[in-house]
């Protein structure tokens, strides 16, 4: 009835029997009011730590999700091709350190592009060029204005170029070869 109770009971002994017993009853109606109070107290403070709990929670899970999201676009924009595309995170957590090794990895990336590109166009430029020579040879060949004696000339400068070009394409196959760990 919103009082404090108290009871306590102690038996009477003599001789080791028990003759009688003490029983005392108290209700506190102050004690009562202060025990509700202190209880209504702790409901507001609990109230009030969960609610400051779950903001807390809401703002570091939104931060942790803006570092993640930065994360997955940067790696799209590199699996589309964009190897020049790094990632800006401050701090020194494991998000941060996976940035950092993110833009290291995207400079490789676009180093080997770079090396890739530069390789292409030599290798097209060395394939182009007995290639070029023998289209020639052939079309004068063709055009009929060779004498009989040329011809055996001709057809060793042919040779010599299908065998560059057979060299070649051996060097791209051993460098493909090397790139595959074979």
């Amino acid at each position: 009835d919103g009082a404090f109770s108290s009871r306590a009971a102690s038996p009477v002994m003599n001789r080791n029997q028990v003759v009688g017993a003490v029983c005392l009853y108290d209700q506190d109606s102050d004690q009562g009011a202060l025990l509700e109070e202190l209880q209504r107290n702790l409901r507001l403070i609990s109230v009030v730590v969960c609610l400051a709990v779950l903001v807390l929670f809401g703002a570091f899970s939104t931060f942790l999700s803006r570092r993640v999201r930065t994360l997955l676009g940067g790696i799209r924009t590199v699996r589309a091709g964009e190897y020049t595309h790094r990632i800006s995170m401050d701090g020194h957590d494991e998000l941060a350190q996976l940035a950092e090794e993110f833009n290291q990895l995207t400079g490789r990336l676009q180093v080997t592009e770079e090396e890739r590109r530069r390789f292409v166009s030599d290798a097209s430029h060395e394939l182009k060029t007995p290639l070029t020579s023998i289209s020639g040879i052939a079309e004068i060949m063709q055009s009929g204005m060779v004498k009989a004696e040329d011809v055996q000339g001709f057809a060793s400068d042919i040779y010599q170029e299908a065998q560059r070009l057979i060299a070649l394409v051996e060097d791209i196959i051993r460098l493909s070869q090397l790139d595959e760990g074979a």
